[in-house]
């Protein structure tokens, strides 16, 4: 349990590192920064000569499933992940990612000790509020994680030179027009309906329930009055962030600090630039010439290599961000030149300086705040271990939670009532509990029984103990009448507006008119604005906005929902005929942009399968299946 806080930064800094990489090279994959130096128990696949060992496939299937997790508001599980086939597209990802790797390497792509420096720099997970690297920080995420220094180096380095590779396919190739002006078409056709709305509220003529009404809705219907399971729990924390204010640092400690770190501190000169790249030397020498004619660098990207807006941006670069070849044209001109065609891996580039950011060093003054805090948590962090070992302790020799928090003088924390979503007893959010991992483990800790010690954000950790459980049950019908009784006259409202909805679709059907139906009831029909299919609704539910772009004028549909019934009829289509204004302009070009995306994805995907020409691909589909 213990080896949890030793880990104490590894759970949630990793995290984000492995965030910030993702982000980093998004379009390209990111390393195995977390692959130990020894290979797994053995090969789930080779690409080549090279094997992809187990470990490396549950460390990409666990980040997967959390991400998912997070999207779908639950924790996945086995069965789950399988029907959504994760553990093939996970191992498909990493075997692109390999073959990738490889051709990058084929090729003869170089990347320098200092762009790997700067790239491990820009890592979120290194830095502190402020921004700047911490060397001690990031030592010490990799010896909790289990990596040495050379291996993270080489996955960074792999990472960047992949990023390289694949660069030319950054910038997504341009959509046919036809292709664009079709979906523009569809996704901008407009339609018009008539409508009549039956507002479930005005239904009053529905009755009074008797008791074997209410007896038999709420039976028929347990579902809805069901409590949840609920625990009721004891909840220890202990925090680096509490412990840190009470812990004095002086001003010698800073100083010393600052000294270590003052790399950290020394910013190198950046320089800003814009870049042309093509293919062929010829086209780059017709660049080189319509710039020293003296046109603007902006137009003739445009003109001759299709770069536009901030596809010529190269922002803020260090000289050893730069492939060599580039670094030293870009870092031997003034502002507001642009070099001679230059010749890379990556094809033929002219770069343009545009401004300058000198080298500088941080005044001791501007980090000391800092420093002194990350003295104090690192003294925090350090009391926290003891003081955790110590709880433990406690909670080994038979001291139940109480007894062992005051002991050590720690408060604990009651829960009445929680269910798994955090709600008490009364429906209200259980509030200043831990972060959203904690509501699977007070759920799979049993009752009677504590957990493990579980991180608490970046900087704590938690035990939870389960004084007990209350199984899900159906509330009495005593406790709920009043809902039931509600429940039941909606229901009863919702079967008169259905019955009303289908009399009149079939007077519709054979000819009767609209407005004379609609107020024969008291209702009222209404002209809706255009709509769109997936855009302004014009206040319409979205099964009938659906349902009316299948339709064909003068056709009728009608869609229930908690609230209302509503009919409509399709009363005329707008079909686009081609962009009008500036706006229409912007939305065509913006699907464009969209196509062309899909289209890098499509060139991605045939470039991996040429590349499986070249470098076989063999999958161990039982090792697969025993790994989840």
């Amino acid at each position: 349990m213990l080896e949890a806080i030793r880990k104490r930064s590894s759970g949630i800094i990793v995290k984000g590192l492995l965030g910030l990489l993702v982000l980093s090279f998004a379009m390209w994959g990111v390393a195995d920064v977390v692959s130990p130096g020894g290979s797994g128990d053995r090969a789930v696949a080779t690409v080549g000569d090279v094997e992809i060992d187990d470990y490396t496939v549950r460390q990409e299937y666990r980040r997967e499933i959390e991400r998912l997790s997070g999207i779908f508001g639950k924790r996945l599980e086995t069965e789950d992940a399988r029907a959504f086939g994760i553990p093939e597209n996970v191992l498909s990802a990493i075997i692109d990612r390999t073959l990738y790797d490889a051709a990058a390497t084929n090729m003869g792509l170089v990347v320098s000790d200092e762009l790997v420096r700067q790239t491990i720099h820009t890592i979120a997970g290194f830095k502190n509020e402020k921004g700047e690297f911490q060397r001690n920080l990031f030592d010490q995420v990799l010896q909790n994680n289990g990596l040495s220094e050379a291996a993270f180096v080489r996955d960074i380095r792999l990472g960047v030179k992949r990023a390289q590779y694949l660069s030319l396919l950054k910038n997504p190739p341009k959509a046919p027009s036809a292709m664009t002006k079709a979906m523009y078409s569809f996704r901008n056709e407009k339609r018009i309906a008539e409508t009549i709305s039956i507002d479930l509220a005005s239904i009053t003529d529905t009755g009074s329930p008797s008791q074997a009404d209410l007896e038999k809705f709420h039976k028929d219907n347990g579902q809805r009055y069901t409590a949840p399971e609920y625990r009721s729990l004891t909840l220890v924390r202990l925090s680096a962030d509490e412990l840190a204010k009470e812990i004095a640092v002086s001003d010698d400690e800073i100083a010393r600090l600052y000294e270590d770190r003052i790399d950290e501190y020394m910013e190198t000169e950046q320089r800003n630039l814009q870049q042309v790249r093509v293919a062929d030397e010829a086209d780059a020498k017709k660049i080189h010439e319509r710039l020293n004619a003296g046109e603007d660098f902006a137009k003739v990207a445009k003109d001759l290599a299709g770069m536009e807006g901030s596809a010529i941006e190269l922002g803020n670069m260090t000289k050893a961000q730069l492939p060599p070849e580039l670094g030293t044209a870009a870092f031997a001109l003034v502002p507001g030149a642009f070099s001679a065609p230059v010749n890379s891996p990556l094809g033929w580039h002219i770069v343009k300086l545009t401004s300058v950011k000198a080298a500088s060093q941080k005044a001791l003054s501007e980090v000391s705040d800092a420093l002194k805090k990350d003295i104090a948590t690192e003294k925090a962090i350090d009391s926290l271990y003891q003081l955790a070992n110590t709880l433990e302790d406690q909670l080994g020799s038979g001291d139940g939670v109480n007894d062992a928090a005051r002991a050590l003088g720690l408060k604990p924390v009651t829960i009445a009532a929680i269910d798994t979503n955090g709600f008490d007893a009364d429906g209200n959010k259980v509030m200043d509990i831990p972060g959203s991992k904690f509501m699977t483990v007070a759920f799979a800790t049993e009752e009677g029984g504590d957990s493990a010690l579980e991180e608490d954000g970046s900087d704590g950790y938690y035990v939870v103990h389960v004084d007990g459980v209350t199984a899900p049950a159906i509330r009495p019908i005593g406790k709920v009448v009043k809902q039931v009784s509600d429940d039941w006259t909606q229901s009863r409202r919702a079967e008169t507006a259905q019955k009303t909805a289908d009399e009149i679709l079939e007077r519709l059907k054979a000819g009767g008119d609209l407005f004379r139906l609609a107020s024969e009831r008291g209702l009222k029909v209404t002209t809706s604005a255009p709509f769109t299919r997936g855009g302004d609704l014009a206040g319409l539910p979205a099964q009938m906005v659906t349902e009316l772009f299948k339709a064909a004028p003068g056709d009728a549909v009608s869609t229930a929902t908690d609230k209302e019934h509503v009919i409509g009829r399709l009363k005329q289509v707008d079909a686009i005929a081609g962009v009008a204004d500036e706006k229409a302009k912007k939305n065509f070009e913006a699907i464009a942009n969209e196509l062309g995306k899909g289209m890098r994805d499509d060139l991605l995907e045939q470039l991996a399968q040429g590349l499986r020409q070249r470098y076989p691909v063999t999958v161990n589909s039982k090792a697969l299946n025993e790994l989840f």
